[in-house]
């Protein structure tokens, strides 16, 4: 790879940025761990790794149309869980239930925060 010069500012700003955005690619996609970010505003899971569609049984595109208390066998709890950890700006940090695809529950340790993505606020959450 040919590195832009220091005189040229622009170009190695943007290769910064390539350079962190393809590293968090790779970070998300290939983490052992399933992740989400959902967009609160919409309510709808915004991304999802390999390793989450994996153990959820869903493509890319169906997750993605789903609001992230659809993958719960408790949708309203989890939905109760959300608006409380929203409300009062707090992580979540629990054991909860996932339902895959084909109507399986499997046990999950949930790990999530809220964090702000381009103006939205986000749940980032790690499974």
């Amino acid at each position: 790879m040919l590195l832009p010069s220091p005189e040229r500012p622009a170009e190695l700003r943007n290769l910064c940025v390539e350079v962190t955005q393809e590293l968090y690619q790779v970070l998300f996609n290939e983490a052992r761990d399933g992740m989400l970010a959902a967009n609160l505003k919409t309510g709808r899971i915004i991304d999802a790794n390999k390793a989450l569609l994996t153990l959820s049984g869903y493509s890319k595109e169906e997750l993605l149309a789903l609001p992230p208390q659809a993958i719960s066998p408790d949708p309203e709890g989890t939905a109760q869980i959300l608006k409380n950890a929203m409300e009062n700006d707090r992580e979540i940090g629990m054991e909860r239930k996932l339902r895959k695809k084909d109507g399986s529950i499997v046990p999950v340790e949930v790990s999530a925060r809220f964090a702000d993505l381009g103006g939205e606020r986000v749940l980032v959450s790690i499974l």
